[in-house]
């Protein structure tokens, strides 16, 4: 009877922090319960949402994926059946794939950026050198200078 009333109160209040649901197996009754709930009344979308969130909040997506297969091999293909798993689906990636971004910014070392303003700045001194010491060859200095700087912005495009 708790548990009806936990689960009752979840579509009520909405989700629980997860400092007031206890880990002895409660998380996945009420679980349960919030999957009556849907069987019981399938067509509406409020039990469904009910259902998902509490998953998404207490980390069962596994337990809601399998729920909407099974169903989905039941009831066949619906527009609210596909709909329910495309959610579980996305906020699987959202919630439990690492952020890709955020490991490349992790492993990048600044050397590879350092390098590469140490060398245009070594390359701009020898073409200034080049201009001064030899002017017969002013040219040549212009086309290397000219190729340094499109492979210094090349490297900026692909950062480094």
């Amino acid at each position: 009877m708790a548990l009806r009333k936990h689960a009752i109160t979840f579509l009520v209040k909405g989700v629980p922090s997860m400092s007031t649901v206890n880990e002895d197996g409660r998380v996945r009754k009420v679980a349960e319960e919030l999957w009556f709930k849907v069987l019981e009344d399938f067509d509406s979308e409020t039990v469904h949402n009910a259902f998902i969130d509490y998953c998404i909040a207490t980390r069962q997506l596994p337990l809601a994926g399998e729920k909407y297969r099974t169903c989905r091999e039941q009831k066949g293909n619906t527009l609210l059946i596909d709909a329910c798993i495309k959610r579980i689906v996305l906020s699987a990636q959202v919630y439990y794939l690492p952020d890709r971004k955020k490991e490349r910014v992790a492993q990048r070392s600044p050397f590879p950026r350092l390098f590469a303003a140490l060398l245009f700045l070594l390359s701009g001194f020898i073409a200034v050198a080049l201009w001064i010491l030899f002017p017969d060859l002013r040219i040549v200095v212009l086309i290397c200078v000219a190729m340094v700087l499109a492979g210094g912005i090349y490297q900026i495009k692909m950062k480094l």
